[in-house]
């Protein structure tokens, strides 16, 4: 099974997220543009967020590298227990993890098949007043 191969870019200075339309792979380093209004250097004037291939969540939103979502588990330990979790989809060790805002990485792949409920709530750069404080 091949996945679609799909990204977004935010653009820094108009702090927007767009569908990539090219990607041009130069020796000066990666163009992005968004076919419309959007054109620049991955890095310098964007950052890249992949499709993880991913559409399960509550309302058909599609799952991109970067996105804050949510989940719901219905956990058996003697009892039924229902529990909710966050955290943030990140590129990890070749794969497609979840960083909880506890700390530890997940499989976003298990959050899938183990969650009752997920959905894409925000992502780390148009929302990052949802990200947990981080105390030293």
């Amino acid at each position: 099974m091949m996945c679609e191969v799909k990204y977004k870019a935010y653009w820094h200075n108009s702090k927007l997220t767009t569908l990539v339309d090219t990607i041009d792979f130069l020796e000066g380093g990666i163009r992005v543009s968004d076919g419309c209004m959007h054109t620049g250097w991955a890095g310098s004037h964007c950052t890249l967020r992949q499709y993880t291939g991913l559409k399960k969540d509550s309302h058909g939103k599609e799952v991109f590298e970067g996105d804050i979502i949510e989940a719901v588990f219905e956990l058996l330990d003697g009892e039924l227990k229902t529990i909710m979790d966050r955290g943030v989809v990140v590129k990890k060790d070749y794969a497609f993890q979840v960083q909880t805002f506890e700390g530890p990485y997940d499989p976003l792949h298990e959050w899938e098949r183990l969650s009752e409920e997920l959905k894409v709530i925000g992502n780390i750069y148009e929302n990052p007043e949802m990200l947990p404080e981080v105390t030293e």
